[in-house]
């Protein structure tokens, strides 16, 4: 295992999914709790515009970038929002696929 290029942005990215979890109701060794959906709208409302800056200006944060515990709470947190969370990764350079699923979803919403 490699150390990440970006450990700051690493850190940020699981502390941001640890915050969204907590929202949803995740409570890691305790009983889950009822979801507070104001809660969620702000913390998504607030991920997505963050997260639409980091790939703006470093691009997908993969594995390279952030290690792979990181990559993947970008992936968790794109998987949880809203159609309109989707269209960050219009043209970041990521996965075809993805690009031409935000494009789809900005054409159609």
């Amino acid at each position: 295992m490699t150390n990440p290029l970006n450990p700051e942005l690493a850190a940020e990215l699981v502390r941001r999914v640890a915050v969204d979890q907590h929202a949803r109701g995740v409570r890691e060794g305790q009983d889950d709790v009822e979801s507070d959906w104001e809660a969620m709208r702000v913390v998504d409302a607030d991920n997505t515009a963050w997260l639409k800056t980091v790939v703006a200006e470093c691009g997908w944060p993969g594995n390279t970038l952030v290690g792979e515990e990181a990559a993947n709470a970008a992936w968790l947190l794109i998987l949880l929002y809203s159609l309109h969370s989707c269209r960050i990764l219009g043209s970041s350079g990521g996965p075809e696929w993805v690009s031409r699923l935000g494009g789809l979803l900005s054409s159609t919403t």
